[in-house]
């Protein structure tokens, strides 16, 4: 064999184990890449973060300055920053496979590294080819590679390994290394370990984990290894300073520190138990510091833990399981408890925490395959990562979309907050609100956060307990009275039970919270409105419309109110921007032409009536306001078949239905036409009860067509009592009048009324 043939073997050979590794991990996740983002914290990290969409240099490098949602991840927020410019490459703000497939790639890499790491700490490459692949494919993986938001533990794991290689070779024997290259090295691992700890704070526990790598492998003197690590020490001290102070109002109930201890050996347990039995992983357990010291002890873990001790302890290799076992704690130190954290308000415990102490376990894996050759011992290893591979393949479907991830947590964990009130955010998107409500009311009975208490309200609003849903809302502002959407929420639900003041003061907080809540000021305009403050309203809607020019509906009611004031110019300018901006809203296109009538403008009326009308989606509408126009210029023929058109288009259309039998009964004379009218509206009239005034004022009008004037005075005598309940006196003197013609034995299309006779277009909002 020639040099170049030799040297070209081995480099293949030497290829060979890591394109493996690889290939393995991409095969074992590659279904994560089509998967879409999931209700998890998702959309705070990317769709509502304003730093992103869109994604500019001066966004990014703010994120540098401060913290975001309470963290402080500058270079994740970096990631996704360029993450989010690729998605709009692709065509989209926020694709998730570009998000899926960087952290794919970033598991990979970690594998990588681990492998690179294990390669100089043992000999054989099988070895340390069995350890990577150990880290690569364990089920506890699962969560940090499938779930977006977890980009930053992947991220600083990835750093984090590779300032551990760096490190090894700075301490290692120098082997011929110069003082300079050393230092060299040094200097890279520390670059290496900021870059980690800008990628998620937990990165902290890498000093202890090098710590451990230099005495218990390296076999160097306690000594070199903590002058070596002190900067490290400190760099990592002010990181938990930052991430303490950001993250102080989130933190639970505090923990009595002599208690701390049991909550962190619960979370050793825990993790134990689950690196041996991978089974029942969840993305909530439940652990908090209250359920863990109230609750029975993790009897599994422990005899875990305890069988692990009794190996390290009666083994010749006790170094070796020593500091892997140490590697593994150490790793876990930020999230043990012994410190509190914001994440210990759900659980002291989840599978990413374990990503980077893993290492602990491959390097364990690694060093008893290094010193026993047994091809039986080979063989079972391979057999048990297969099994891992087919249980992280299971688990990896659990992250496939928001509603498989919760129903896993509530079968693990049947109390899970964050499980319940994800289904219960599913079932309310798909219009199931009882089950929404079900759903919240069991997350608030483990853990009472406001976003439960104001999603309960939502949910509690549609099914028409307005009273129960102010109740909630106002528990949701209690428990965080910086939240504006509840705030916002709570005054739709005073206004809606005529409480104008009391809604304008949430509308008010909440604006002045999030001044850049259109919706909230909006609102807070329509309660200015209802209390009769038309100038404060203006003003407001004016605010809206400046920060959401393409408000429809704030254009809609500015439009009112102008007409109100008889600026009719101005007001009719507002309109046609509300249809422009809300094509669909049939208010926008009646407040259009009912203005364009009363200007006698019925030409230009009757021309948007009929485009409209050859809209397909707006054809009923189209031909009801035709109707109106032609109702407005006494064409009665055409004003019935315009009606019926409409009808014809939109068969269950109240409106449409209650013109044609009005004119019907008003406007012609033959007894099929008042036989007709009568049966559209006794059919707008069933089932029998508080009906609508106008229609039971159109049925009255029916029968007395008909010549069945008994049953047109005792339907316009509930008619008009309805009104009167409703507030509208007018409409009840008008019903009054025509009840006396009915009493009298006469129908309605023997009197003149222009009221009726032009019908008023439904009110506007």
């Amino acid at each position: 064999m020639t040099g170049s043939n030799a040297g070209w073997a081995t480099g293949t050979r030497r290829l060979g184990a890591p394109l493996l590794l690889i290939f393995v991990t991409l095969l074992v996740f590659r279904e994560v890449a089509g998967f879409g983002f999931v209700a998890y914290d998702d959309s705070v990290h990317l769709h509502r973060n304003p730093y992103l969409d869109p994604p500019r240099l001066e966004n990014a490098l703010r994120l540098w300055r401060q913290s975001y949602f309470s963290e402080y991840v500058p270079l994740t927020n970096t990631l996704f920053a360029l993450e989010s410019a690729a998605s709009r490459v692709l065509g989209r703000s926020f694709d998730p496979r570009v998000f899926h497939a960087t952290s794919l790639l970033l598991h990979a890499f970690c594998a990588l590294a681990v492998f690179a790491l294990l390669r100089r700490l043992v000999e054989r490459e099988f070895a340390a080819l069995a350890g990577a692949l150990l880290f690569a494919l364990h089920p506890l993986q699962v969560e940090s590679v499938a779930w977006v938001s977890e980009t930053r533990g992947l991220l600083a794991g990835f750093f984090s390994l590779l300032a551990l290689h760096q490190y090894v070779r700075f301490a290692e024997p120098t082997g011929g290394e110069a003082g300079r290259t050393r230092a060299l090295r040094y200097a890279l691992a520390t670059f290496l370990f900021a870059l980690a700890l800008f990628s998620k704070p937990s990165a902290v526990s890498l000093p202890f984990i090098a710590f451990a790598l230099d005495v218990g492998v390296l076999r160097r003197r306690p000594f070199p290894g903590l002058r070596a690590l002190g900067p490290w020490v400190a760099l990592a001290g002010v990181f938990v300073w930052v991430a303490s102070s950001q993250q102080n109002e989130y933190l639970p109930e505090p923990t009595a520190l002599v208690a701390r201890p049991l909550v962190a050996f619960d979370a050793i347990a825990f993790y134990a138990e689950k690196l041996i039995v991978p089974l029942a992983l969840a993305a909530d357990y439940g652990r908090t510091p209250t359920q863990v010291l109230g609750g029975n002890p993790p009897w599994v873990g422990l005899g875990i833990v305890a069988a692990l001790l009794a190996v390290a302890l009666t083994s010749t290799g006790r170094r070796a399981w020593g500091t892997a076992a140490t590697v593994f704690v150490a790793g876990l130190i930020p999230v043990l408890g012994l410190v509190p954290f914001a994440y210990q308000r759900t659980s002291t415990v989840a599978d990413r925490y374990a990503y980077l102490p893993l290492l602990g376990a491959a390097l364990a894996l690694a060093w008893l395959l290094d010193r026993n050759r047994s091809r039986w011992l080979a063989a079972g290893v391979a057999t048990a990562l297969v099994g891992l591979a087919i249980a992280s393949s299971l688990q990896v479907s659990v992250w496939r979309d928001s509603r498989s991830l919760w129903n896993q947590a509530v079968v693990v964990n049947p109390k899970s907050f964050r499980g319940h009130h994800g289904l219960g955010l599913l079932a309310q998107a798909r219009g199931d609100y009882q089950h929404a409500v079900d759903h919240y009311e069991t997350a608030l009975a483990t853990h009472g956060f406001s976003e439960a208490h104001n999603n309960l309200g939502v949910a509690l609003i549609a099914l028409g307990r307005d009273e129960r849903a102010r109740q909630e809302f106002q528990r949701a502002v209690a428990a965080d009275w910086e939240y504006p959407k509840a705030h916002a929420n709570l005054g739709k639900v005073l206004s809606k039970l005529g409480h104008h003041e009391l809604a304008a003061q949430s509308f008010e907080t909440a604006a002045r919270q999030d001044p850049n809540d259109a919706d909230a000021l909006f609102r807070w305009a329509q309660t200015d409105q209802k209390l009769g403050n038309a100038d404060k309203a203006l003003q407001r809607l004016g605010s809206v419309l400046a920060l959401a020019p393409d408000h429809g509906r704030a254009w809609l009611v500015s439009g009112d109110l102008l007409e109100r004031r008889g600026a009719f110019d101005v007001a009719l300018d507002a309109y046609r921007s509300a249809v422009l901006h809300s094509p669909r809203s049939a208010a926008a296109h009646q407040g259009l032409v009912g203005l364009l009538l009363r200007l006698d403008r019925s030409e230009q009326a009757l021309r948007h009536a009929d485009a409209l009308a050859r809209e397909d989606r707006a054809r009923a509408l189209g031909h009801v306001l035709a109707a109106q126009v032609h109702a407005y210029r006494e064409e009665w023929s055409a004003a019935i078949n315009s009606s019926r058109a409409a009808l014809h288009a939109e068969p269950e259309s109240v409106e449409a239905a209650s013109h044609l039998a009005w004119f019907l009964a008003t406007r012609t004379s033959d007894p099929e036409s008042a036989a007709e009218a009568v049966r559209l509206a006794e059919r707008l009239c069933e089932p029998p009860g508080d009906t609508d005034p106008e229609l039971l004022d159109t049925l009255a009008a029916a029968y007395a067509a008909a010549g069945r004037f008994d049953e047109a005075a005792r339907t316009a005598l509930g008619a008009r009592r309805t009104a009167d309940r409703a507030g509208r006196p007018e409409l009840a003197a008008e019903i009054a009048a025509r009840e006396a013609l009915y009493r009298a034995g006469r129908p309605y299309a023997s009197a003149r009324s222009d009221e009726r006779d032009r019908p008023e277009l439904p009110s506007k909002p």
